[in-house]
This record gives C-alpha cells, structure tokens and sequence, in this order.
C-alpha cells in the first residue's frame, strides 16, 4: 500500500514566490506492492513545486497585462 503523508504548513506568513510559505512534508517510510517500485515523492513534489512556479509566472503575467488594458483602455486579448 501507499504511505502516509502529513503536510505542515509551518509558516504561512513567509513570502515566498507561491504564496505557500515553508511546507513541511513528513512521512512514513515507503511500502511497496508485490513488483512495484515506490513512488519517489521528492521528485513529484519538486515536479508540482516547479508547475506552480509556472503557473504563477503565467498568473503575473495576466494580472500584468490586464492592468495594462485597463490602464489603456484597450480591450483584453481573446486567448
């Protein structure tokens, strides 16, 4: 079976590029099924810290170009 993992957000106040604060992630060892391997949970939350990252540039940009259309009066691209 899987394992069980708890997530502590141990400082919401600190601003960080997200808006997450530290995120501490404690879990228990790794158990696998018969033939699989463990899933390697670093890797997949450094995966998902770097999309969010991305998705947060992409949201900058927006929210930069929205206030520029706004200040010009000019109407927002479609896509």
């Amino acid at each position: 079976m899987g394992s069980k993992v708890h997530v502590d957000m141990t400082d919401s106040s600190a601003s960080d590029q997200n808006g997450l604060g530290f995120v501490t992630v404690l879990r228990d060892e790794l158990k696998t099924s018969e033939g699989r391997e463990p899933i390697p949970y670093d890797e997949h939350i450094a995966n998902l810290m770097q999309k969010m990252a991305n998705m947060q540039s992409e949201i900058n940009r927006l929210r930069n170009l929205t206030n520029l259309s706004i200040t010009l009066n000019t109407p927002l691209p479609e896509h």
